[in-house]
């Protein structure tokens, strides 16, 4: 009995990773699934920095480019020290889907279409999901996307200017003012 109690706590525990990580049935791709990204390129990778705040970096260094604007390393953002952590190591070559946050950094995670290539011989563990092989995933995306085409032609990347601290306090006091006011008309109308 003692037993069949502890594997049922296994059972939940590895039942509760694999629920934290469920991701969206996967499909054959198509150019609308690659629309769906802003950044998607084929690159090995050259450095991994070390997890903090559930938050690491990839450098990879671009093979092939298909979408997104880079010179040869692209800085990729991930999850990590959770279950959904992505399985990236030195050296290994992967497709990466990514996307880009507020400050234009690009971030995959774990249920992006983003695939490992495996090694050979190895059983590709994304097949099942993906439908295609990691070969027939490049092809797909060579077909999709022209050689040295550009996507993001005409696009400005967002330009962020940051507040001087001096003025922080002004603005608040601004604010409070302006509610103030608002609340003052609010109520003198309700009457």
């Amino acid at each position: 009995m003692k037993i069949f109690k502890i594997l049922f706590f296994v059972f939940l525990l590895s039942t509760a990773n694999a629920v934290a990580c469920g991701c969206p049935e996967l499909h054959p791709l198509t150019l609308a699934d690659c629309g769906r990204y802003e950044v998607i390129f084929e690159g090995t990778i050259n450095s991994i920095t070390k997890c903090d705040n559930e938050k690491a970096l990839a450098h990879f260094s671009i093979e092939t480019q298909f979408k997104g604007d880079f010179l040869t390393i692209v800085p990729v953002y991930f999850e990590c020290g959770t279950s959904c952590e992505m399985d990236f190591q030195k050296g290994d070559k992967w497709i990466i889907y990514g996307e880009k946050n507020n400050a234009q950094e690009v971030v995959t995670h774990f249920c992006s279409r983003s695939r490992k290539q495996p090694a050979e011989g190895q059983t590709d563990n994304y097949l099942f999901n993906s439908v295609h092989t990691y070969k027939e995933e490049l092809k797909l995306l060579n077909e999709f996307f022209e050689p040295g085409e550009k996507h993001n032609e005409g696009i400005e990347p967002r330009k962020y200017e940051k507040v001087n601290p001096r003025l922080i306090p002004i603005l608040l006091l601004v604010s409070i003012i302006f509610m103030a006011v608002g609340l003052f008309f609010f109520r003198k109308r309700k009457k």
